[in-house]
């Protein structure tokens, strides 16, 4: 008996036979039709054959050329295609590129990644979350595309500065702190992720990204050790979701605002009258107490709830016709032009809400009275005001 692959082959052939019946029985008669393009080539080869092949072998090289050239634009168009669909893959490509001039480095948003903060977060959202136990909390400041805290030891009075930066548009973060940086510049990882290290003498600098794009840093003066330092930015945390928010429901006739941002469970607010600011700031559960005024506060009540008042030690009159609505904006930094007062001259109040764990904040050229006032006037929100 016949195989089966015998039976395939032979029913196969008589199949082509059968399609191609008609073309085999004229293909003895039946001239070549040759294509326009083929004929012009032909007739170059033979009236140049070594010309045709030099021109052959240049049209190779350009051949290979365009393919690699679309081989790379397939590439780029696949990484942006992940980029765009996988977080990951984004956070591999950097936003800030390193620039070294002299002893100044400078870190500036790529231009070839147009990616802009997420919408449902800011430089002010990010805080740190731990810090040695010695720290307070001296200042804090926010503006649309950065941050600042700054964080003082009350021991030694060392000094911790923590910044953020958000990505796009033309952001340039100058840092001018370390000689010679681009020599002492190490590598070290903060969350799995490559940051750079400078350091000098008591100084020390950390700058890392984080996977959202914003660029974090650390300025540490004083005896902290590296270790410390990174351990202090593996704290860094982006506050999101609905935060408790709180508004000033009152301020002492004739100011008028001048400074105001909000973030998740931060805020910060600012009032002139004739070159007289006012002060007032919270935080939701911060890593650290603010930092207290010289002397003994008096015990008083807000609402209830006990809080210290730091009368000022002495009393600057307002100015006459002074400054009130002398501001301007630079890069988004709101410049007031006021009065220079000194920590004397200025009343503090601070109290706390142990429902939430806010932390508030209120300092000016007040009588104590006007403070209590304006604090007692602070009522919590359940819809940050834009």
């Amino acid at each position: 008996m016949r195989n089966f692959d015998q039976w395939l082959r032979d029913a196969l052939m008589d199949a082509n036979l059968l399609q191609f019946e008609k073309v085999l029985a004229e293909a003895d008669t039946r001239e070549v039709d040759f294509s326009p393009r083929y004929l012009r080539e032909r007739m170059r080869m033979l009236a140049d054959p070594f010309g045709w092949a030099e021109r052959r072998g240049r049209s190779a090289g350009s051949r290979a050329a365009r393919n690699i050239a679309c081989a790379v634009l397939v590439c780029t168009l696949a990484l942006g295609a992940l980029m765009a669909a996988s977080p990951t893959v984004r956070a591999a490509v950097l936003n800030w590129l390193r620039e070294f001039s002299g002893d100044t480095v400078t870190y500036s948003t790529n231009p070839y990644i147009s990616d802009s903060a997420p919408e449902d977060a800011a430089p002010q959202d990010w805080q740190i979350t731990w810090l040695p136990e010695e720290y307070t909390l001296w200042d804090f400041y926010a503006a649309t595309s950065f941050s600042k805290w700054t964080f003082l030891s009350v021991e030694s009075g060392d000094s911790l500065d923590f910044g953020v930066s958000a990505p796009g548009g033309n952001s340039r973060i100058q840092i001018g702190t370390v000689p010679d940086p681009e020599a002492v510049r190490e590598r070290v990882f903060v969350r799995g992720r490559a940051a750079d290290y400078y350091a000098d003498g008591s100084e020390q600098l950390l700058v890392w990204e984080t996977p959202e794009g914003f660029l974090l840093r650390l300025l540490a003066k004083g005896a902290m050790d590296r270790e410390t330092l990174v351990k202090v930015a593996e704290s860094a945390a982006c506050y999101g979701g609905d935060a408790p928010s709180y508004e000033m429901g009152w301020v002492p006739p004739d100011f008028h605002d001048i400074d105001g941002l909000r973030g998740n469970g931060v805020c910060h607010r600012e009032w002139v009258r004739r070159g007289v600011i006012l002060s007032w700031k919270y935080v939701v559960r911060p890593a650290c107490p603010f930092t207290v005024p010289e002397g003994t506060p008096e015990e008083v009540t807000v609402n209830g709830l006990p809080g210290r008042f730091w009368a000022s030690l002495e009393t600057v009159p307002e100015v006459p016709g002074g400054p009130d609505d002398s501001t301007s904006e630079i890069d988004g930094v709101t410049i007031t032009a006021g009065v220079s007062t000194g920590d004397d001259t200025n009343s503090t109040l601070m109290w706390e809400d142990p429902e939430t764990g806010a932390v508030f904040y209120l300092r000016g050229e007040l009588e104590k009275s006007d403070l209590l006032r304006m604090a007692e006037s602070v009522k919590r929100v359940d819809t940050p005001s834009p």
